[in-house]
C-alpha cells in the first residue's frame, strides 16, 4: 500500500467517524455507529448484560432462614 492509498483510507475512516458522531449527537446513532465511536476512542465494546432470574420459591427459601 502506498502513501496515497493509506491517506485515502484514513480520510474514509475519519469520514465514517464524523458521520457516526453526527448521528449520535442527533440521537439516532445505530449500534454500528456506537461501535465505530468506541473503536476510535479505544473503548471496549459495550458489555453484554444478562439478568439472572430467581423463582419466587427459591427467593423465599433464602430469606426465611
Amino acid at each position: 500500500m502506498n502513501s496515497d492509498e493509506y491517506r485515502q483510507l484514513e480520510l474514509e475512516r475519519m469520514q465514517r467517524l464524523d458521520e457516526a458522531l453526527e448521528r449520535a449527537e442527533a440521537g439516532r446513532a445505530s449500534e454500528d455507529d456506537w461501535n465505530i465511536i468506541r473503536y476510535e476512542c479505544g473503548a471496549p465494546k459495550r458489555p453484554v448484560v444478562s439478568l439472572k432470574t430467581v423463582s419466587i420459591g427459591a427467593r423465599n427459601e433464602s430469606h426465611s432462614g
